[in-house]
């Protein structure tokens, strides 16, 4: 059971806030959004996308990109995912996809926000910016293979876990950036957004826990406009 299916460029699905509701019947294929082929210019928006099936472990997408996908957006939908399945879920590469202002809330074990799986470049000029994750699924974002160029803006993310890994940014609109070069592997880490995570950035500040070492990598650090008054013996 498939509720749309996008199978040309240039396609724009507003919700307009209504509801899609899908998997009622927990088998592997359903799916509410299937973007089909390799898709360029798509616009998903303003959804409220459901997985109905409560007991299924078949992986069942919220939205399912089932080949290369690029210069899309993903913007502004609730969507609420259970059971082994995804909220956003790439089979192949994503090359410049923006990610932003979405709910995705996963509950249950082996649930998961944004799943990039096994494409050549999974994602490449990626963007990920505020979300909001909830609930008790196992991982918010998971990246399992080439990385190369994926950032994270004002993007909490308390849950994460990476294999193949590349150059991969975490930024604070007020205060910096911090630029891994070639980020390696790591597992499920409380990776950036809270005053506990891997990964902090804050006023005059920068942290990276080197105790991990798939982040004890070379990094470019910047901080904005900086206020340096006072400032007498700085640590880096």
């Amino acid at each position: 059971e498939t509720c749309f299916t996008i199978a040309e460029d240039d396609v724009v699905l507003d919700g307009s806030g209504f509801n899609i509701d899908y998997g009622s019947d927990g088998i592997s294929d359903d799916t509410g959004i299937l973007v089909s082929g390799i898709r360029d210019n798509i616009t998903i928006k303003n959804a409220v996308i459901t997985n109905l099936h409560t007991t299924s472990t078949n992986n069942l997408p919220a939205v399912y990109f089932n080949n290369n996908i690029s210069n899309s957006l993903i913007y502004n939908n609730i969507i609420n995912v259970r059971d082994s399945s995804s909220a956003l879920y790439f089979t192949e590469s994503s090359i410049g996809n923006i990610i932003q202002d979405n709910s995705l809330n996963s509950s249950d074990s082996n649930s998961f926000g944004i799943y990039y799986s096994s494409g050549t470049y999974s994602p490449l000029n990626d963007i990920i910016r505020n979300n909001t994750f909830y609930g008790s699924g196992d991982t918010a974002v998971i990246m399992s293979n080439s990385v190369n160029n994926l950032s994270f803006i004002d993007q909490k993310v308390y849950s994460a876990m990476g294999s193949i890994m590349g150059n991969v940014s975490f930024s604070n609109s007020n205060y910096g950036e911090i630029s891994f070069v070639d980020m390696s592997s790591f597992g499920s880490t409380n990776l950036y957004g809270n005053s506990t995570s891997a990964i902090i950035i804050g006023n005059n500040s920068a942290y990276v826990n080197s105790s991990i070492s798939g982040l004890n990598k070379s990094a470019n650090v910047t901080l904005y406009s900086p206020d340096l008054s006072g400032i007498t013996s700085p640590v880096i």
